[in-house]
């Protein structure tokens, strides 16, 4: 599975009465970022609990990807207008 750390069994959590807007927020936040709402949650756990794994190389090469054009200064001086 995508971004679970190497060795580390996950177990599943329930999570009783998360507001309904935390909820719409985190939901938000899993369809800006293309993935499911557990993954953001899961992710947003292993953050806190400083348990992360690092970035693979796939996934080095997916964000340099996304980031490209902050090095382009015809595009970063198009952004600001």
């Amino acid at each position: 599975m995508k971004n679970q750390p190497k060795g580390i069994a996950m177990t599943d959590v329930v999570i009783h009465s998360l507001p309904p807007d935390t909820i719409e927020a985190l939901g938000q936040r899993a369809e800006a970022e293309g993935v499911s709402l557990e993954i953001v949650i899961r992710n947003l756990v292993l953050d806190a609990a400083g348990t992360r794994a690092p970035l693979d190389h796939a996934e080095v090469l997916e964000v340099m990807e996304l980031v490209k054009d902050l090095a382009d200064p015809e595009i970063m001086a198009r952004a600001w207008h």
